[in-house]
């Protein structure tokens, strides 16, 4: 009875596992758009060798890095 109830759960922790997988490959893929997105509009701009930054979480603005090291809005 044990193996057997084991298997059910086995079987029913795999699809669970599969979804979180497919949500954190999503959210990834998402996160590196932005980031790319943010360093294209640092390039386009001319700003030092295209140093950029943007906060890890949620929709901060991204900023780009002058010269002498100071941040500013990135242009739209």
């Amino acid at each position: 009875m044990s193996t057997r109830f084991s298997s059910i759960l086995w079987q029913a922790k795999l699809p669970i596992i599969m979804v979180i997988v497919v949500v954190v490959l999503v959210v990834v893929t998402l996160r590196a758009n932005e980031q790319r997105h943010c360093r294209l509009a640092c390039i386009k701009e001319g700003f030092a060798g295209g140093a950029w930054s943007k906060p890890l979480i949620g929709d901060g603005e991204c900023d780009c890095v002058t010269r002498d090291g100071k941040k500013v809005p990135a242009p739209r």
